[in-house]
């Protein structure tokens, strides 16, 4: 039997890499919540086609198993970030109602802060620093509130993610300096990131979906097995412009004490799915650098 499987933000990045890879797990009917369906219809027309405040009637007339909550303000304004509260506190609150099995809600590492103690693991109190990250864990106690004997509830803190089109993150940030200014210049170089392939991000989640929902704890983390420094981030990005196109970049490094701290113990997620993430950060740069170097080709800006 087909496992009915309601997913929330379909349309942001990770909801669309999400489908992608569930188009090929034919054991899944999907029901895609998405505030963009001209998109989705054009792009996943496997999925059934939600509007965004329709999950109601989604949970009382179809046989959901599993909801995947995704959507999430990315806005540091409070009513956005509380919208999002409630949002996520009326879904969940709805689906146990309708006696759905399986909640998972999908949070962020950004709720550790910048404790200094590494690897950040589950049993830690987070220290949440921003609006969003208090958003988020807000959003955490909310949802565990709705476990009981007949309800399995997760939330699952996500590294940060990276992709070509993920103009924000410093890897990419790190590439088109390369590229345009043929220099890279890095201050202090301990800082610690961690950063998971949405590619690897998404199959983790499907992994976990399958896993045995009995054994779920309360919170997991989820990215890659080590942090990477951002002097070793540069000098791959260097790498990567060398290897790919005969490019070279100049390093300069200047040290200093400048600190930022990343990295989670993702060894309890690991072991209840048994899967591992596939995505080197050099195979995430190569991604980033050909996504890079061929549009700016193809719209005939000079890379010299």
């Amino acid at each position: 039997m087909k496992r009915g499987l309601l997913l929330t933000g379909a349309g942001g990045m990770l909801g669309q890499e999400l489908m992608k890879q569930l188009s090929e797990h034919q054991e899944y009917i999907i029901y895609a919540l998405t505030s963009n369906p001209e998109f989705i219809v054009k792009h996943f027309p496997f999925c059934k086609i939600v509007a965004r405040e329709a999950y109601e009637e989604v949970l009382s007339s179809y046989p959901i198993d599993t909801v995947l909550h995704c959507a999430f303000s990315r806005s540091m304004e409070e009513k956005c970030l509380q919208d999002s509260i409630n949002y996520t506190s009326e879904l969940f609150y709805t689906a146990k109602n309708h006696n759905v099995p399986h909640l998972i809600n999908i949070s962020s590492r950004s709720v550790y802060g910048q404790i200094s103690q590494l690897p950040w693991n589950e049993d830690m109190r987070p220290e949440p620093n921003s609006p969003y990250a208090h958003a988020k864990y807000k959003t955490e106690q909310i949802v565990s509130s709705y476990s009981n004997s007949d309800t399995n509830v997760t939330s699952i803190r996500l590294a940060g993610l990276i992709g070509p089109i993920f103009e924000e993150r410093l890897p990419n940030k790190l590439i088109k300096l390369a590229l345009s200014q043929k220099r890279l210049k890095i201050e202090g170089g301990k800082q610690l990131f961690a950063y998971l392939d949405i590619r690897d991000a998404a199959a983790g989640i499907i992994q976990f979906i399958g896993s045995n929902y009995k054994k779920w704890d309360e919170v997991y983390n989820l990215g890659p097995q080590r942090a990477i420094t951002i002097l070793e981030l540069a000098q791959e990005a260097v790498s990567v412009l060398k290897e790919q196109q005969n490019i070279s970049v100049e390093l300069q490094f200047t040290p200093s004490d400048i600190s930022l701290y990343d990295g989670m113990d993702c060894q309890r997620f690991y072991k209840l799915t048994k899967w591992l993430p596939k995505y080197s950060i050099k195979e995430m740069l190569v991604e980033i650098f050909l996504y890079e170097f061929y549009k700016n080709n193809s719209s005939g800006v000079s890379l010299s």
